[in-house]
């Protein structure tokens, strides 16, 4: 197990300077290349006939206009669904470690433990966008006082 580590580490040390640092060649009349059609591609071509600079538009991957925004939809199409999916496994084990205590106290408590630690995760992931909401509105209250 330790040799295919270690090769696995070496492999990776070569490849990925290889991808991190690879050309990119966007097809501006190379062959076997199709065109860039794109509104940003067409304002390229329209400078380059011109003799001027490139002009490179980059979509915002996410669609957030603001650091809010960018936080809101890292937390609520990221962050919440991966951690309700963690918290479903967790309720699943506490449920399985009561089944497993066949009724001995010490289990039984811990079961409870796990089952009780679980919820309370759950049910801070499930306010997640509350606490976001307060506390942005309490950054943006403390802004508004004090404009620097």
């Amino acid at each position: 197990m330790k040799k295919i580590t270690l090769i696995f580490a070496i492999t990776s040390l070569f490849i990925m300077p290889a991808v991190a640092f690879a050309e990119a060649d966007f097809g501006f009349g190379h062959e076997g290349q199709l065109p860039d059609t794109t509104e940003a591609g067409a304002a390229n071509r329209a400078a380059a006939a011109a003799g001027s600079q490139e002009v490179t538009k980059l979509k915002n991957p996410l669609n957030a206009d603001s650091f809010e925004g960018l936080f809101r939809d890292i937390l609520s199409d990221i962050i919440i669904p991966v951690t309700a999916l963690i918290g479903v496994v967790f309720i699943i084990y506490a449920g399985f470690k009561f089944v497993t205590a066949q009724g001995k106290p010490e289990k039984v408590t811990e079961a409870k433990k796990r089952l009780m630690y679980v919820l309370i995760g759950v049910a801070i992931i499930i306010a997640a966008e509350v606490i976001l909401d307060l506390l942005l509105n309490t950054l943006t209250q403390i802004a508004d006082v004090n404009p620097t």
